[in-house]
Order: structure tokens, then C-alpha cells, then sequence
């Protein structure tokens, strides 16, 4: 890092001991399922000084079981306290194809442009970054081997056309190279549909990803239940991975298991 400028704000930063005590203590923290010294390279690997890396909003500890929400709301906190371990959303979601959803960092204004330049400029830069921020969250949540193969959610044809590239694609091959577990291009967007900011109330975003996905006919079908991992940048109602997950399921007569995997929730 000490010769690259940060993704985040452009700042150089030429003396290591400068963000030495941050990379330590998010280490720390984040170590629970791997090693501290493999969880302090991954994290002094990232592409930001230590004033952005300080103020990087990892998701805490005290999380939806489900879902992956932090606990941060007051009526959020008192269900956890009362035991409950799933968020409202989740209960009155019930049974799904979807085991549960994993995100690293809160969807706030300090990684809203850096997604948004990615997703709209192409800057290559940000696809090891955000590669990278995956990769300390799988090791953060779950274990070594845990899954099969890695899918990421694929864009209808109009916006791919439009936007010239798949930026979870390219995410997923960052991760794939890091953990060694394979990429598998296992979905096709079937229906368009509004962009998230166009669409108003969770239950319309819900409706409107109904059968938005399929498997795709030149990937082989699966024989055996798989371990599966779904790749997105973003989990707000869950709605996309569930549908992701629900068109795996349509094909397979013994169900795989399923999770997601976001940058932010």
C-alpha cells in the first residue's frame, strides 16, 4: 500500500507505521475464523490509507442470523436481547432456497461512490479492491472448503449491453483466484427490471424479481447437491439472491445449499 495511492480519496501515503495500528485492529477483529496474521494481510492488502481504512463501516458482530443486518436500531437490539435471532424481514420470509446472507460493510456514504464509480466507470482498480473486501469476508464468516463453486448474479441482457460488463463477474474472479474455489456461469437473467432507486416499497422489489432468473441451458445440471455460494454488491430486501437461489433449486431434485455472499448489506 505504501506506494499506491488510496481508491477511496487518491491519497498517497509513503510511511508504513502511518496505518500500521489500523491494519492491526481491524486484524483483530476481524481474525474470528482464520488466523490473525492471514487476516492482517488480507487487510493490510487494501488499496486505502489509514484515515479511510479507519473509517471503513464493517459490519459488528451482533448480526441477523439470516440476513446478515446489523443489530443497530434500538427495536432491532431489543428482539436480540429477547432472543431472537432473525430480523423482522426474515421471520416473515420463513422457509427459503436461500440458507442466509453474509456483508462485510454498511451501504453508507463512504463506499456509495466508490460502488457507483465501479459499476458505471469500469475502473479496473476497484474490481481487485472490492475483490479483496469479499475475500476478507468469506474468511471472516465462513470456513475454509466450505463451498463448491461461486456464482454471481447475472445482469439482464439490455443493462449488460449498457453498462458493458458484469461487475459481479469480475468480482468473482478476483475471489476465485484468492480462496480457489471455482467461478460457475449457472444463470441467466430472464426479466428486466427497474433499477433498485426507481423501485419504492420492499413488497414491489419482491414482486418484481419473481422468475427474473433461470439456469442456463449450456451449464451442466447439477447431479449432486452443491455448495454454493451466490456473489452480489448489494443485499436491501434479499429479493435478487433469493430468486438466484430458487432457480437452482428449480432444477436439481436433491436441493443444494445455498448462501450469499455482499460487499454491503
Amino acid at each position: 500500500m505504501s506506494q499506491r495511492g488510496c481508491v477511496r480519496c487518491g491519497l498517497r501515503v509513503a510511511a508504513r507505521n502511518q496505518r500500521e495500528a489500523v491494519v492491526r485492529s481491524w486484524a483483530v477483529r476481524l481474525s474470528g475464523r482464520t488466523s490473525y496474521a492471514h487476516m492482517y494481510r488480507l487487510v493490510d492488502q487494501l488499496p486505502l490509507c489509514a484515515g479511510c481504512l479507519e473509517e471503513m463501516p464493517v459490519i459488528g458482530e451482533q448480526i441477523c442470523e439470516q440476513c446478515g443486518r446489523s443489530w443497530e436500531h434500538q427495536v432491532q437490539q431489543n428482539l436480540l436481547e429477547s432472543g431472537e435471532l432473525r430480523c423482522r424481514d426474515c421471520r416473515a420470509i420463513g422457509e427459503d432456497a436461500l440458507v442466509g446472507n453474509r456483508g462485510l460493510l454498511l451501504y453508507d456514504e463512504w463506499g456509495k461512490d466508490l460502488l457507483g464509480f465501479y459499476k458505471y466507470r469500469g475502473d479496473e482498480r476497484l474490481a481487485d479492491f472490492f475483490g479483496k473486501l469479499l475475500t476478507l469476508a468469506i474468511y471472516r464468516y465462513f470456513r475454509s472448503g466450505q463451498f463448491d463453486y461461486l456464482v454471481a448474479v447475472p445482469l439482464h441482457a439490455k443493462r449488460l449491453s449498457e453498462r458493458g460488463f458484469n461487475q459481479m463477474e469480475r468480482v468473482a474472479g478476483r475471489l476465485s483466484r484468492a480462496i480457489g474455489v471455482p467461478v460457475q456461469d449457472a444463470l441467466t437473467r430472464t426479466k428486466e427490471t427497474a433499477k433498485l432507486s426507481q423501485q419504492t416499497g420492499r413488497e414491489v422489489r419482491i414482486h418484481s424479481m419473481q422468475d427474473a432468473f433461470a439456469w442456463k441451458g449450456e451449464a451442466a445440471h447439477p447431479k449432486k447437491p452443491s455448495r454454493i455460494l451466490l456473489l452480489d454488491d448489494i443485499y436491501t430486501t434479499g429479493s435478487t439472491l433469493r430468486a438466484c437461489a430458487q432457480a437452482i433449486h428449480h432444477v436439481e431434485t436433491v436441493k443444494s445449499y445455498i448462501w450469499s455472499l455482499t460487499i454491503y448489506r
